[in-house]
Formats: C-alpha cells, structure tokens, sequence
C-alpha cells in the first residue's frame, strides 16, 4: 500500500472581482520592490517566487494576475471606480488577450519553418513577366536551370 503524496492545500486568496485583483497585485508590486531594496544592500537580486511563496500562491498564479491587471489597465479599466466588476463576467476585460499578444501566439517559432524554405533561389536574367512566369511554374524547372544566374560578389574584401 503506498501512502498518499502530501497535497498543499490551496491559497486563501480569492480574487473575484476587480478591486481584489488590483489588491494582489500592488501588494505583489510592494513586495517585489520592498525585497529587492534589501537585496540590493547584499548585492543580490530577487526573484518573483520569492514574492509568491510570500503571498502563498504559485508563480505562475501570480504571472496569470499581473497579465491581468495589465490587460485591464492597457484597455482603460479604472480600478478605483469599478472594483466591484466580477472578473469571470467580463473576460473581454481581464482574460482576452490583447490583438499583440495574439498576433504573438499565431507565428510559428523560427525552428519550425525548413531551412531549404528561406534559401535564397538565384534568379535568371530576363524580363519581369517571363522571370515571374517561369519561377511559378514547376514544369520549366528545367529551362530554369539552363538560365545563367546572377553572379555573386564577394564584398568581404571590399575597401
């Protein structure tokens, strides 16, 4: 019979509405820097999961927190007149990313997209329509390739 894993019980912090979000995360902010400034007297730094087992939450709760708070405030939310705003009732404000960070989401990594894909192709002598029109076809790679190319100049040595 194997003995059942210890599980932290969870934080007593509940954030629910916009007033306790702006709350945890200035008590988050004067923590940081309140730690930081001792820090710095030992010529150390502080990380943020210093300031979470502080506060009794994860990192990565706290991350989800700033995110949102910094979210709410880049669309002019006003945390001293509406703190009473329910977080989960208005996920426009609070939980949908902004268009930069979904722009973000939507690239691929740099290590996703083949190598032979940003190669440069050598392009033939001729005029536009004719370059353009041989390059999209596939079934004159051929005269393609008895084109001359471009020739390439070494300007590494060049005064």
């Amino acid at each position: 019979i194997h003995p059942t894993p210890f599980k932290r019980p969870r934080s007593s912090i509940i954030v629910s509405t916009a007033s306790d979000l702006d709350q945890i995360v200035r008590h988050s902010n004067n923590l940081w820097a309140k730690y930081n400034a001792i820090a710095k007297e030992h010529n150390q730094k502080v990380n943020w999961i210093v300031v979470a087992k502080e506060l009794g939450i994860h990192v990565k709760v706290r991350e989800k927190y700033a995110r949102m708070h910094a979210r709410a405030i880049q669309r002019g939310f006003d945390f001293s007149k509406d703190g009473h705003v329910k977080i989960k009732s208005n996920p426009h404000i609070f939980l949908e990313p902004l268009n930069s960070e979904k722009s973000k989401a939507m690239l691929p990594p740099a290590a996703a997209i083949p190598q032979s894909s940003i190669a440069p192709t050598p392009i033939p002598y001729g005029d536009t329509h004719t370059r353009a029109s041989s390059l999209s076809c596939t079934e004159h790679l051929p005269i393609l390739s008895a084109l001359p190319t471009l020739p390439v100049v070494d300007v590494s040595n060049a005064v």
